[in-house]
C-alpha cells in the first residue's frame, strides 16, 4: 500500500487486504493534504530567509501542518478504538506521517523565527559589549539589564558613571594628600612639645629643690601634730557622721576636746536606736513589697507565656497555609502537565454553589440544573 508522501506494507500488521483498505480511507484526506503541501513547501525552501514576508509564509504553512497532523491523531484516536490488530497499522500511519511532516515543521519554525534569533544575538552582542565598557566604573555592571536602552541613554550613563568613578578616585588622592600634610604638621607639633617639656622640667626640678628644705621642716611639725590627730581619729572615727566640724574638733585644747567626745557618745547612741528602728521598718516594708513583686511577675510571667503560645500558634497556622499554598501550586503545575482531558475534569470538578441558608423551590430548581450542568460537561469531556 502506497503513497507519494509514506508507504505502509498491511501484511507486516498481519491484515487483509479489505480490512487495510477500510483503514487507509480514512487517512486518503490528510495524505491527499499532505501532498498539496508538498510543493508550498518546496517553494518556501526556496525563498530568501532575510525577508518578512518569508517568515510569515512558513508561519502559516507551518500551522497548515500542524492542522494535518493533529487531524490525523484524531482518526488514529478513532480507528483505533475499532481495531485491535488495526491499532498497530494505525500507529504506523500516524508515526509516518510525523516523520514526514516533523522535520518539515522545524525548518519552517526557524524561518518563521529567523528575524527574532537574529536579534536576539545582536541584543546578547549589544549587552556584552556594553557590560565591558561599564565594567571599570560599575561593580555589578554584568547584572544590568543594559541591552534595552536606547544608544543616547546608555551614553549618558556611562558618562555619569564615569564621572562618578573619576571624581571618587579624585576624592580618595585628595584625602591622601590631606592624610600626609596632617601627619607631617602633628610631627612638627610634637617636636616642639618635646622641646618645651625639655624647659618646664628643668624649671621645675629647680624649684623643687627649693621648696625640699622647706617641706622638711613642715613635715617635722606636722608629725608632732599628726601623733595628736592620729590618737583623736581613732577615738573619733564612731562618730564623724555627728561631727559638723571635724577639722576644728580635731584641733580644740584637751579639756574641750572631752567635753565634746562626752557630748558625741550621748548623740551617737540615740541616733543608733532610732536607725536600728527605721531599718528594721524599712525591713518589713521590703518583704512586703517582694511578695507582691514576685505576684506580679507571676502574672507577668503568665500573659508572656499566652503570648508566646499565640504566636507560636500563629507561626504555625502560616507555615500551615504556605505549605498548603506551595502544595497547591505544585498541583496545578502538575495539572498544567497533565492531558487536556484530565485538566478539563479537574476544572470542572471545581465548580461549587456556594452554600445559602434559603428555603425557596426556585433555590431547589437552581441546583437541579446546575448539577444537570455538570453531569452535561462531564459527558462532553468523556467524548474527547
Amino acid at each position: 500500500m502506497e503513497n507519494a508522501i509514506v508507504k505502509i506494507n498491511p501484511t507486516e500488521y498481519g491484515l487483509t487486504d479489505e480490512t487495510a483498505a477500510r483503514i487507509e480511507a480514512q487517512f486518503t484526506p490528510m495524505l491527499a493534504k499532505m501532498t498539496e503541501l508538498e510543493s508550498e513547501y518546496n517553494v518556501i525552501l526556496g525563498l530568501n530567509v532575510e525577508d518578512p514576508n518569508t517568515a510569515k509564509l512558513a508561519k502559516d504553512l507551518r500551522l497548515k501542518y500542524v492542522k494535518v497532523r493533529t487531524g490525523t491523531a484524531e482518526i488514529h484516536k478513532v480507528q483505533k478504538a475499532f481495531f485491535l490488530n488495526g491499532g498497530r497499522f494505525v500507529d504506523g500511519w500516524k508515526n509516518a506521517q510525523l516523520f514526514a511532516s516533523q522535520g518539515k515543521e522545524e525548518a519552517l519554525e526557524r524561518i518563521e523565527k529567523h528575524a527574532e534569533n537574529l536579534e536576539r544575538e545582536r541584543l546578547e552582542k549589544l549587552q556584552q559589549l556594553r557590560v565591558a565598557l561599564l565594567a571599570e566604573y560599575v561593580e555589578n555592571a554584568s547584572e544590568l539589564s543594559l541591552s534595552g536602552m536606547e544608544q543616547d541613554v546608555f551614553e549618558a550613563y556611562l558618562s555619569t558613571k564615569k564621572q562618578q568613578y573619576e571624581d571618587r578616585k579624585a576624592a580618595e588622592l585628595k584625602a591622601e594628600q590631606d592624610r600626609i600634610a596632617r601627619e607631617k604638621a602633628e610631627a612638627e607639633e610634637r617636636e616642639a612639645q618635646r622641646l618645651e617639656n625639655i624647659r618646664l622640667k628643668e624649671e621645675a626640678d629647680k624649684r623643687e629643690a627649693e621648696i625640699e628644705a622647706e617641706r622638711v621642716e613642715r613635715d617635722r611639725i606636722e608629725a608632732e601634730k599628726e601623733a595628736v590627730r592620729a590618737k583623736r581619729n581613732e577615738e573619733l572615727r564612731p562618730y564623724i557622721v555627728f561631727i559638723r566640724d571635724y577639722n576644728g574638733t580635731l584641733n580644740l585644747d584637751e579639756d574641750d576636746y572631752q567635753k565634746e567626745l562626752s557630748g558625741l557618745e550621748i548623740v551617737a547612741k540615740q541616733q543608733w536606736d532610732y536607725d536600728n528602728e527605721q531599718r528594721r521598718i524599712a525591713q518589713e516594708k521590703a518583704d512586703k513589697d517582694a511578695a507582691e513583686l514576685a505576684e506580679k511577675q507571676k502574672e507577668i510571667d503568665r500573659i508572656e507565656k499566652e503570648l508566646a503560645d499565640k504566636k507560636a500558634a500563629e507561626a504555625k497556622a502560616e507555615a500551615d497555609r504556605i505549605a498548603a499554598e506551595k502544595a497547591a501550586k505544585l498541583e496545578a503545575e502538575k495539572l498544567a502537565k497533565a492531558p487536556i482531558k484530565a485538566q478539563l475534569t479537574a476544572w470542572v470538578n471545581s465548580f461549587q454553589v456556594p452554600a445559602a441558608n434559603i428555603e425557596h423551590e426556585k433555590k431547589v430548581l437552581i441546583e437541579e440544573k446546575f448539577n444537570r450542568f455538570l453531569d452535561w460537561a462531564k459527558s462532553e469531556i468523556n467524548n474527547i
